[in-house]
């Protein structure tokens, strides 16, 4: 984090909310203090340190008391804080002094202000390099009820200290702290990505946990962290990391950015066998035609792994792996699609179907609170047909998808699952 300024216009952000008199009724000290202020600020960037002292306690005698003189004496007060902590940097040897004076006028800004950010920002900074983590603790503690996108800043600065001392498994609990108190930052969930990267910092399980969370929010950052574990799978145990490859996966197919010169640039170096495969597996969608890949009509309800183009072993192993292969060419397909290449699209499609656990495994099997990929890809099929009626010209693509799905529905009634009928029924209506 840094420190945050602040001259004229702060009384307008520290008075909302308070029962104080407007700023019209102190215009005199108030506009006082405003041009002192941006006088010592200007004497600052010269290394005017006295002089911005001198400027800002003159006019601090300047404001009215008690609540009249609350706009002139917050602005005047945040920037005193400010220019000692500036002031600490610039001279080592009065550090100690300097930075106690400044916590000193950011706290008489929070006596009469409890909640504004900045200062609570520029206070977590001055307690941070103070070493005084009991005291950054509790201001966090203070405004955490009242104000958690607050205490999630002050959560952050205590990480960033951890962080400075090497303390890399505090920092990554600082960061998750922050990170829970604040759901809508992505600074604190970034800051905790990079503490795990250190040995020992985080547990990959707890991270797991966390970034499935993110994938709604934070799609982006729970990708990063995905690959991050992907990355770091050598020293991590081995089914968290394959649960990280197939998040990872299935985050970056749907947002449209699966590719394999993507996989062999973030994943590539790893030079693990299940890597290599699944990149070997997007260069088949990518380069496939229509006249190579399997007859749709033929395959579709052969679910062997036979009729998966360029996969084969440890891909087809399992429901989830075999899912992820249907999403990176359901991607592939949906980008074809932008780049109106209807071939390239039908066949990416077909992959997807084909290379895919059967739909029963969305409706009873390991895959029931996943997203029905299988179902994408027969409307993408199907919508395909309608858009260029001419590559099915009888139907007889169009039919097949229809068939298959009836059949599922069939099968979501024998087991009197309501949840498979909808997806099917909504499907069917689509088409």
């Amino acid at each position: 984090m840094r420190w945050l300024t602040l001259c004229a216009g702060i009384t307008v952000a520290l008075a909302v909310g308070t029962a104080t008199p407007s700023i019209a009724q102190t215009a005199g000290s108030y506009e006082v203090a405003k041009d002192q202020a941006a006088a010592a600020r200007q004497a600052m960037t010269q290394g005017q340190w006295d002089e911005a002292q001198a400027r800002l306690a003159r006019a601090i005698r300047r404001c009215e008391p008690e609540a009249e003189g609350r706009p002139c004496r917050l602005l005047l007060h945040y920037n005193l804080g400010y220019l000692y902590a500036r002031w600490a940097e610039a001279l080592p040897e009065r550090r100690d002094g300097l930075l106690a004076r400044s916590a000193d006028y950011y706290r008489r800004v929070l006596a009469e202000a409890p909640d504004h950010a900045e200062t609570v920002n520029n206070l977590a900074l001055v307690l941070r390099d103070q070493g005084k983590v009991d005291k950054l603790t509790a201001l966090r503690d203070r405004i955490m009820a009242r104000n958690p996108a607050l205490a999630a800043r002050a959560a952050a600065v205590i990480g960033d200290g951890h962080a400075e001392r090497g303390a890399w498994k505090a920092a990554y609990q600082a960061y998750a702290d922050a990170a829970k108190l604040d759901p809508s930052a992505e600074a604190p969930r970034q800051k905790l990505l990079e503490a795990y990267r250190q040995p020992g910092a985080g547990d990959t399980a707890d991270l797991l946990a966390r970034l499935r969370g993110w994938e709604a929010r934070f799609p982006e950052a729970a990708a990063d962290g995905y690959r991050i574990v992907v990355q770091s799978g050598a020293e991590r145990a081995g089914k968290l990391n394959e649960r990280a490859l197939l998040r990872w996966i299935a985050l970056t197919s749907a947002q449209r950015a699966i590719s394999s010169a993507l996989v062999k640039r973030q994943l590539g170096d790893l030079k693990k066998a299940s890597i290599d495969s699944f990149i070997r597996f997007l260069r088949t969608v990518e380069a496939i035609t229509l006249a190579r890949a399997p007859n749709l009509l033929k395959g579709l309800h052969d679910y062997s792994g036979a009729q998966c183009l360029g996969a084969s072993g440890w891909w087809l192993e399992t429901s989830h792996r075999r899912n992820a292969l249907a999403e990176a060419a359901l991607a592939l397909g949906r980008a074809a699609v932008v780049a109106q290449d209807a071939e390239r699209a039908e066949a990416s499609f077909v992959i997807s179907a084909l290379c895919g656990p059967p739909s029963e495994e969305y409706m009873f099997g390991e895959l029931r609170d996943q997203p029905f990929v299988f179902l994408d890809t027969m409307t993408e099929l199907a919508w395909l047909q309608f858009r260029y009626p001419a590559r099915d010209p009888y139907r007889k693509k169009l039919d097949a998808v229809v068939q298959v799905l009836f059949k599922g529905k069939g099968a979501g009634y024998q087991a009197n699952d309501p949840r498979a009928i909808e997806r099917h029924h909504v499907v069917l209506g689509q088409i």
